[in-house]
C-alpha cells in the first residue's frame, strides 16, 4: 500500500451515474476503481436493526469476525500491487441499503489507516433516478413486470433520504465533493477536470473516451450492476445528453398520477430545494452545503 497516495469512494443512489463517473475517472492510467466489491453480499445483507448503535456494533461483529466475504475483500484491497503509475484507488458504491453503505464507512476507516481518504458523491434528480431504476428493473434485472407508482416513487424517495443523511455523516469524516449527474452528462469537460483536481491527479482529456480508449481502455468485465452501460460502451457510445430530456418528458408525464399531499410535506419539499442547490451549483465541496437540511 507505500504505492498509494489517495483512497477514494464514489457514492450515489442506484441509477445515478456511479458508473458512468466510475468510468471516466477510471481511464486515468494513474487510477485503479474497484465497481461496488460488496455486491455479492447484497444477496444476504446483514439484519437491519432499529437502533443505530447496535446496528453499528452487529455491523462490527460482522466485518471483523463472522462475514468471511467481507474480510477476504479487504485483505484483497490491502495486497492489491498496482502498477507502476497508479497512485489513487478505490471503489464505487450505489445502494439505499444502509448495511452496503455501511460497508462503504468501515472500507473508508481501514484504508484510511494506510493512505489519505477522500469522498465523492454524485447526485441526480430522485425521479429521474426512480425511473431509471424501474427502466432497469425491467430490461436487465428480471422484473419486466414493475410498474411506476406512486407509492413507489415515495420509498425511493425515503430510501433516498436515509442514503444521504448517511452521506453526509460519512463527510464530516473526509474531504468530500459533489456533484451532479446532469452537470456530468452535458458539460464533463467542465466537471471532471475539478474532480481530477480534487484526487490530486491531472486531467487528460482521452478520460472521456472511456468507452473507445483511455489510456487503459474499456474494460467491461469490471463493472457490475449495469449491462445497459456495457453494451452502448461496447457498441462505442459514450455520454449522450438525450437521456436527461426523455426523463424530463417521462417524470412529467408521472407526475400528473400524483393523488397524495406526499409531495406537500416538509422534508420532501427540503429534499427538493437540498438537490436543486447542488445542482445549480454542478459541483461544490461539502464544506459549502448544508447536509441535514431534510
Amino acid at each position: 500500500m507505500k504505492q498509494i497516495q489517495k483512497f477514494v469512494c464514489l457514492l450515489g443512489l442506484p441509477r445515478s451515474g456511479t458508473t458512468l463517473a466510475t468510468a471516466i475517472l477510471d481511464a486515468h492510467p494513474a487510477v485503479e476503481l474497484f465497481y461496488e466489491p460488496w455486491n455479492s453480499s447484497k444477496k444476504n445483507p446483514p439484519p437491519i436493526y432499529e437502533n443505530p448503535s447496535i446496528f453499528k456494533n452487529r455491523m462490527r461483529e460482522r466485518t471483523s469476525s463472522k462475514s468471511k466475504n467481507f474480510i477476504n475483500k479487504i485483505k484483497w484491497l490491502f495486497s492489491f500491487k498496482p502498477g507502476p503509475d497508479i497512485s489513487v484507488v478505490g471503489f464505487k458504491e450505489t445502494s439505499l441499503h444502509p448495511e452496503a453503505l455501511e460497508w462503504s464507512r468501515l472500507t473508508m476507516e481501514k484504508m484510511a489507516q494506510h493512505c489519505e481518504c477522500q469522498l465523492l458523491i454524485i447526485i441526480r434528480d430522485h425521479m429521474h433516478a426512480y425511473l431509471s431504476k424501474v427502466e432497469g428493473a425491467r430490461k436487465y434485472w428480471d422484473h419486466p413486470d414493475v410498474k411506476l407508482t406512486e407509492d413507489g416513487y415515495q420509498e425511493f424517495v425515503r430510501q433516498a433520504i436515509r442514503s444521504y443523511r448517511f452521506m453526509g455523516d460519512l463527510s464530516k469524516s473526509f474531504r468530500t465533493i459533489v456533484f451532479d449527474y446532469d452537470a456530468l452528462v452535458t458539460a464533463p469537460e467542465n466537471i471532471v477536470p475539478k474532480l481530477m483536481e480534487f484526487i490530486g491527479l491531472n486531467y487528460e482529456s482521452n478520460q472521456l473516451s472511456y468507452y473507445t480508449n483511455g489510456r487503459k481502455g474499456f474494460r467491461p468485465w469490471k463493472i457490475m450492476g449495469d449491462p445497459g452501460f456495457v453494451t452502448k460502451s461496447k457498441d462505442g457510445i459514450g455520454i449522450f445528453n438525450d437521456s436527461i430530456m426523455i426523463r424530463q418528458n417521462e417524470a412529467e408525464e408521472f407526475r400528473k398520477q400524483w393523488k397524495s399531499k406526499f409531495w406537500q410535506e416538509t422534508e420532501i419539499q427540503l429534499l427538493d430545494d437540498w438537490v436543486n442547490n447542488i445542482k445549480n451549483k454542478k459541483i461544490v465541496s461539502s464544506q459549502d452545503i448544508t447536509w441535514f437540511g431534510f
